[in-house]
């Protein structure tokens, strides 16, 4: 977890802990969404706003479309408020996709691995792009588990790699 100034991971653990022990995930999105609406209403004026962001962002709950909102959100009062805060948010998982993407494009496979592993949440198509990186890099064992993982989430281009892989060797 990142530390922003002030020593403020004792708060943001604190409101995580509070968030996932009193809320279950449809309404931890609910209240993220709410949070979200707040500051872009602005009512949310006060450098406190990172905090609950961070909670929310760490809680790990967060579809990517309601992560990225809230955190472009928390960004845009921040850089007004507190611009080192600002620059201390988390990113969000579609801009860490972003990344992995612009790297696995480009061909820069551990790039794009430590990216992809660094997403909080991760579906079938983030497996199967991890498997293939792992495949160019020649790591297999690495590949045939994320591949596994995507076939269990039934994505069909993992399993014709899996597929190819078992039937080559």
């Amino acid at each position: 977890m990142r530390l922003a100034p002030g020593g403020s991971r004792s708060k943001v653990l604190w409101l995580l802990h509070f968030l996932e022990s009193w809320y279950n995930q449809t309404e931890l999105v609910q209240r993220a969404r709410k949070h979200t609406e707040a500051i872009i209403l602005g009512r949310a004026h006060s450098p406190d706003t990172y905090y609950l962001t961070e909670a929310f962002v760490k809680t790990g709950q967060l579809d990517l479309d309601t992560e990225y909102y809230l955190i472009r959100e928390t960004k845009k009062l921040l850089q007004e408020l507190d611009p080192t805060l600002a620059k201390e948010l988390s990113p969000s998982d579609k801009e860490i996709f972003e990344k992995a993407e612009i790297s696995y494009r480009r061909e820069d496979y551990e790039t794009a691995v430590f990216h992809f592993l660094e997403m909080k949440y991760k579906n079938d198509q983030i497996y199967f792009w991890l498997g293939d990186s792992f495949t160019r890099l020649e790591y297999y064992p690495e590949a045939i588990e994320y591949f596994e993982r995507a076939v269990a989430q039934e994505n069909v281009d993992a399993m014709l790699h899996l597929g190819c892989y078992i039937t080559i060797n």
